[in-house]
């Protein structure tokens, strides 16, 4: 990974860090005062993965209280994703959302488990992953345009 995207990332945890304490305000007590988990919806070893065990590592590191990656993969990130909103939402389960669960998957599947809109309070923003759409060289395709336009005519 770039040098860059990984500074980013690692700014981006301490603004996370320093959000996630922001529930102390509410509780009697100290917070954390037990491990906190963090739910990525994707399998271990992806870009989301890495991105979720650098957040761990410096939460774990500016709350003082460990913080578990906790991988659940499958249906595109919806069942991690719709794990977690059944989760109490009590400050101790935070989720890596990605756009493709929240942005693209409610336009592929006709069945979430969850709603993207109602469901997430939005507590920092942590990264940008880009996508990149390629063709293979070969291919009579040289933009997005001629791709969609060929999809469109000759749909299926």
């Amino acid at each position: 990974m770039p040098h860059a995207f990984l500074r980013r990332a690692a700014s981006a945890a301490l603004a996370f860090a320093a959000l996630a304490a922001f529930p102390a305000l509410s509780h009697a007590q100290a917070y954390p005062d037990r491990p906190i988990k963090l739910v990525v919806p994707w399998p271990p070893g992806g870009a989301t993965d890495a991105l979720g065990r650098m957040l761990a590592q410096r939460l774990t590191e500016r709350l003082g209280q460990t913080v578990i990656v906790d991988n659940k993969a499958g249906a595109g990130g919806n069942i991690g994703t719709a794990a977690f909103v059944r989760e109490k939402p009590d400050g101790y389960t935070l989720l890596v959302a990605t756009s493709s669960t929240n942005a693209a998957n409610p336009h592929l599947y006709a069945r979430l488990g969850f709603d993207p809109v109602k469901d997430f309070t939005p507590v920092a923003f942590v990264a940008e992953i880009p996508n990149i759409l390629e063709v293979p060289k070969q291919s009579p395709y040289r933009s997005v345009q001629q791709l969609v336009d060929a999809a469109k005519a000759a749909p299926g």
